[in-house]
């Protein structure tokens, strides 16, 4: 189930060609979903005929995506308006004062405050993991399998390529949430595992000299925890028009 719209995107023209779409035409229509640094905005646009996917031409993509990714640069203005429409929201909600992002995002109230986590391999393939519902899936396990020590030289790794570590943010982690293992999915690929929580808190405990310890999910929690996202992201989309600050954003 994907969530109504948030925002249009280059309305009246295809999404990919930047063409002007007559009256009549043939499109299609595509919801992109854009993570934040702290919630997600829902952007509608189109695509010409001549843009739309076919079997022959489609390139591998999400299990909810079936349109080809756009070019860098639309990728960009994407991008660009959603940290507008994220930083309206957050004056709105009164906490537009907070400079560090991960924080504002934890004054927030629910559902506003909701937690995930977005691996991007290219253009065209990412995933996107609800963190809360993997922490309670894996403290629920009937077996409470333990964490395990990480491989400090492979985290730190991948610490520097994909963390999104927030270097103000460090600072602000309180001491007691620092012994709180990390959270690893396995790939929906195969290929490999990604951190989708506690980038953070290992940061600071490699700087320390300190061994990380992480619960790995299994392939079903894993998938479990993808499969919700579209529940969570309608919850904020809900809340969003229940306090009437999309129709405020649009206008």
């Amino acid at each position: 189930m994907q969530p109504p719209q948030a925002a249009v995107y280059r309305a009246g023209t295809c999404a990919l060609c930047e063409r002007a779409l007559e009256s009549g035409a043939t499109v299609r229509q595509v919801q992109t979903h854009v993570f934040g640094p702290a919630g997600v905005v829902v952007l509608q646009c189109w695509l010409c005929e001549g843009c739309i996917p076919t079997p022959a031409n489609a390139s591998a993509s999400g299990r909810r995506c079936a349109c080809p990714s756009m070019d860098e640069r639309q990728h960009a203005d994407v991008l660009d308006l959603a940290e507008l429409l994220y930083g309206q929201i957050l004056a709105q909600l009164g906490v537009s004062g907070v400079s560090c992002t991960a924080c504002a995002r934890a004054l927030l109230p629910a559902p506003f405050n909701w937690e995930s986590h977005t691996y991007t391999i290219s253009a065209s393939q990412s995933w996107t993991w609800d963190v809360a519902f993997a922490r309670a899936v894996v403290t629920r396990r009937p077996s409470r399998t333990g964490a395990h020590e990480l491989d400090s030289a492979q985290l730190a790794h991948f610490l520097e390529h994909h963390g999104h570590v927030l270097e103000d943010h460090l600072a602000h982690i309180p001491s007691a949430l620092l012994d709180e293992a990390v959270l690893i999915a396995p790939l929906p690929d195969g290929r490999g595992h990604v951190l989708i929580d506690g980038s953070h808190r290992a940061t600071r405990r490699l700087r320390a000299l300190q061994p990380v310890r992480g619960v790995i999910l299994t392939r079903v929690e894993s998938a479990l925890a993808q499969d919700v996202v579209p529940l969570a992201m309608r919850r904020v989309y809900d809340a969003l028009r229940g306090r009437g600050l999309l129709a405020d954003l649009r206008g």
